[in-house]
């Protein structure tokens, strides 16, 4: 029933066959299962044991058929592995350096990281700081104190290359650094999350500030007409409420409002984008109208969601 599996649960594994299947046999990688067997149906039950692909063979009267099942580590251990990748290889470390902080890509077959200013993948900003947003939510999570503390000092540093080089004292987000390149709406959510997780983390009421000034400066630019991912609509409101902060929830909501009332004007006549159609302009008029509706509980975002939904 399920092809992807964590390390350490077990999960089912079941055959039909026309005929009756008396005297089948099972293995995974070579290695005999145990088959119960009622007339054509057979069924078995098997332990994720070790991550990798693992091949399900079902062997009868010299015909045999297979399965594979994924097998993949506990989330909680992939995500501590993909951070301390990382901190280790992807964060420039370079006092004085314009870099110092940035989280780049890297190339796994020369074990080096990966800058340019085009093309734009290849750069400092735009969807690499998504790796900040990891880091500073892993750190409310991470149990291990001495990686919490590597933690915080690399979402820091990460802070001060944003405020440097990507973003400016109006919230403005550019596209690389020396705060240059047109400024791409895209990139303004990213930033607003980020500091919305360093304020869930250390509790820091100027990065709340910044993240207010992010997404005014988003939607000041037409933001409301524009389909970007991930928004932290809920979350901001929560964390606004949550440190008495009325009156700028009170503005955020009224933004986020208007631009759910926007894309339900427009429906599924979706404006192109970098292309004319694909998931990553259905998403976000999902994501929104669900998180205006449950900011609300106006029923018209949610019956907007359920028009789109289909289409996602």
């Amino acid at each position: 029933p399920e092809y992807v599996v964590t390390r350490g649960e077990s999960f089912d594994i079941k055959a039909t066959a026309e005929g009756s299947l008396e005297g089948a046999s099972l293995s995974m990688d070579g290695k005999p299962l145990a088959l119960e067997v009622s007339g054509n149906h057979a069924s078995a039950r098997a332990v994720a044991d070790a991550d990798g692909e693992r091949t399900i063979e079902l062997a009868m009267q010299g015909k045999r058929t297979w399965a594979r099942v994924l097998v993949v580590p506990p989330e909680d251990a992939l995500i501590d592995a993909r951070l301390k990748f990382i901190l280790a290889k992807q964060q420039r470390i370079a006092d004085g350096d314009p870099l110092d902080g940035a989280y780049l890509s890297f190339d796994n077959e020369t074990d080096l990281q990966v800058y340019a200013e085009r093309p734009h993948d290849h750069n400092a900003a735009r969807e690499r700081v998504g790796m900040g947003v990891l880091a500073a939510m892993y750190y409310r999570t991470c149990r291990d104190p001495a990686f919490r503390t590597e933690i915080e000092k690399s979402v820091r540093r990460f802070a001060r290359f944003l405020e440097r080089e990507i973003e400016d004292e109006n919230g403005v987000i550019y596209g690389t650094v020396g705060r240059r390149h047109p400024e791409r709406l895209y990139n303004f959510p990213w930033v607003a999350q980020f500091h919305l997780e360093m304020h869930r983390a250390f509790n820091e009421e100027a990065h709340l500030d910044r993240m207010v000034r992010v997404i005014r400066a988003y939607y000041a630019r037409g933001g409301e007409k524009f389909y970007a991912i991930g928004l932290p609509v809920r979350s901001s409101l929560a964390a606004l409420e949550a440190a008495g902060r009325t009156s700028e929830r009170v503005e955020l909501l009224k933004l986020y409002r208007a631009h759910a009332d926007q894309i339900l004007a427009t429906g599924t006549d979706y404006p192109t984008s970098e292309v004319n159609y694909e998931q990553s302009i259905v998403a976000p008029a999902v994501q929104l109208l669900l998180e205006v509706y449950l900011a609300t509980d106006e029923p018209q975002y949610l019956e907007g969601a359920k028009k789109q939904m289909p289409l996602l």
